[in-house]
């Protein structure tokens, strides 16, 4: 079922009272870490019900079907879940390279969290992408620019990935919410403002 591309996305309700998307909370998240490009406002366009994707790492590309403008939330690892971002130069690396044009192409980055071993990444396809060669361009050069700041030969991302395809129900502004308030359930910040690695077009 398409979405009128007029919908419009629903103010901000914070999921729990300690969340918000605050301007002024990213920009001096930003300011501290002193490493993420300015986040430009990104339209969302209409997204499809799309079947939940096969489970197993073997089956993750099983049944993975690529539709233009859908919403999908990704799920990238490190190698062997080694903690490689808990370093501030690799984070910064990673974060930075997520939103260089040749990394997203005719994509969306709607919303994104970089923790020490995983990344969670809320991407709307563009016309003419596919969801594995766009996942594979964003491992890539982040790897390539991890390896170039540490000065690291070693492998950085996991070759698989999940993904899980967003149905029209869904709420795109609390996926959003659920994706970036990850550090704070993992208990590595107590607030969202001191945690650096994160963004949403919703500010």
């Amino acid at each position: 079922m398409f979405f009128s591309p007029e919908r419009q996305i629903p103010q901000q309700q914070p999921i729990r009272p300690t969340l918000r998307f605050e301007a002024s909370a990213f920009a001096e998240a930003r300011l501290s870490a002193k490493c993420l490009h300015p986040l430009r406002w990104m339209p969302v366009m209409s997204y499809l019900a799309l079947p939940f994707p096969h489970s197993g790492h073997k089956a993750l590309r099983k049944g993975r079907i690529s539709m233009p403008g859908g919403v999908y939330l990704i799920t990238a690892t490190t190698y062997h879940r080694t903690p490689l971002f808990s370093d501030f130069s690799a984070a910064c690396a990673a974060s930075a390279a997520f939103h260089q044009h040749a990394v997203l192409g005719q994509n969306k980055l709607l919303a994104w969290v970089l923790m020490p071993d995983h990344v969670h990444l809320l991407l709307q396809l563009g016309t003419n992408e596919e969801l594995s060669k766009s996942v594979g361009r964003m491992k890539a050069v982040s790897a390539r620019e991890v390896r170039r700041v540490t000065r690291s030969q070693g492998t950085i991302w996991a070759p698989a990935f999940h993904d899980h395809a967003l149905r029209h129900e869904d709420d795109l502004l609390a996926v959003a919410r659920y994706i970036v308030a990850n550090p704070l359930r993992a208990g590595l910040t107590k607030s969202i403002r001191e945690y650096s690695y994160w963004g949403a077009v919703w500010i």
